[in-house]
């Protein structure tokens, strides 16, 4: 989906979006986008507005990182529970965030990069950074290793990723029929992750290929949306992205591949806005697998296949952790425009009990752990 005469228009208007709706391509795309991300959580999305030269940087920066010695790369090994730093494969398994027990660790290297707090906002906010948990979710990055290793991903990409993320956040809410400027106040803060993928190839005998070889299995994100660039080599054994996309009724449904389109962006629903919207907008379950061989290997079985590598940046985007869950989020804002842009009902305000995001990560991840236990 083209999002570029939305985003364009958001940037014309700034704060008043009525000018927004009475542009009948604006409302186009704008349901497109609704109806992707209701189906399956998922969107794939062009004219972002995120520099292509800032997204090749930071590419070209993994790539560096992740094929140096082993040695080097341990150094950098993440020590504490925040997981800032490199994280090696086989030393994570994300099947647990669901509670699935039983699925092997997570085939993929990982370097992770935590809130960047500019001096300004560090200074002027010190006691929301100093509280137990802003200790948490504001735990320090290594600004050497960021320095030496990620100058631009760090810094330019990390920024780019921040105000899309406010974009993309606006236009759920406008396609929804809530207050366009809800998260916008409870975002200045936020604590969001970046984490660098490293899908390394792997051999494969292509007699035993009929059915992908799972590298990350299926599971769903804990953050508000996550956004994902990704290299070109998607037909490779490095892996592929999966999204399940539910079939009528929510009975069946399948896998789909998402093909790489040059410039584009992956774009699903987490957890955290699944439950803050009420289940309006369902979390993405997604899975890493190496393809299966392709038609014109038939010729190859018994052989091994070897062929490349893929690289992701997945921006996890989390609010301020004392954002109070309430749908609408912000109430006090603008009113609803749902019946301008005619996408949905009027939303009403949560009748749940209110609490804070950082008390429901606590609680969500609690479950999931529970579940785990409950299923091994």
């Amino acid at each position: 989906i083209d999002l570029s005469e939305v985003l364009c228009s958001f940037e014309k208007s700034k704060v008043s979006y009525s000018i927004c709706l009475r542009n009948d391509l604006f409302k186009e795309t704008a349901l497109k986008f609704a109806n992707s991300l209701r189906k399956c959580g998922f969107v794939q999305i062009v004219g972002h507005g995120v520099s292509e030269r800032v997204i090749s940087s930071g590419m070209r920066e993994s790539a560096l990182f992740f094929n140096k010695p082993a040695e080097l790369k341990e150094a950098c090994i993440s020590k504490d529970k925040a997981r800032r730093g490199y994280s090696p494969s086989l030393s994570e398994n994300f099947a647990s965030l669901i509670g699935t027990s039983g699925k092997p660790n997570d085939m993929v290297q990982k370097y992770r990069i935590g809130p960047v707090i500019d001096a300004t906002s560090a200074s002027s906010n010190k006691p929301y950074y100093t509280t137990k948990d802003g200790r948490i979710h504001f735990y320090p990055n290594n600004e050497t290793e960021l320095a030496e290793h990620f100058p631009t991903t760090s810094t330019e990409y990390y920024k780019e990723m921040e105000q899309l993320a406010i974009k993309l956040l606006r236009l759920i809410l406008c396609c929804s029929g809530a207050p366009i400027s809800g998260f916008d106040n409870i975002m200045d803060k936020h604590t969001s992750i970046l984490s660098l993928n490293y899908y390394e190839p792997v051999n494969m005998n292509l007699e035993q290929t009929a059915e992908p070889q799972v590298r990350v299995e299926l599971h769903t994100d804990v953050s508000l949306l996550t956004i994902v660039a990704h290299s070109s080599e998607q037909d490779t054994a490095a892996g592929a992205l999966q999204i399940f996309v539910p079939g009528d009724n929510s009975e069946g449904g399948e896998f789909i591949t998402v093909p790489y389109v040059p410039g584009s962006l992956v774009v699903n629903i987490g957890d955290c806005l699944q439950d803050w919207s009420q289940e309006r907008f369902p979390s993405a379950l997604h899975r890493v697998v190496n393809l299966p061989r392709r038609s014109e290997d038939k010729s190859k079985i018994g052989e091994s296949r070897n062929d490349g590598s893929r690289y992701s940046l997945a921006y996890f985007c989390a609010p301020n952790y004392d954002s109070l869950m309430v749908w609408p989020p912000d109430s006090t804002a603008a009113p609803t425009i749902a019946e301008a842009i005619d996408m949905g009902e009027a939303l009403p305000v949560s009748a749940s009990p209110i609490i804070d995001y950082s008390t429901w990560r606590k609680q969500h991840i609690k479950k999931s752990m529970q579940q785990l236990k409950k299923n091994a």
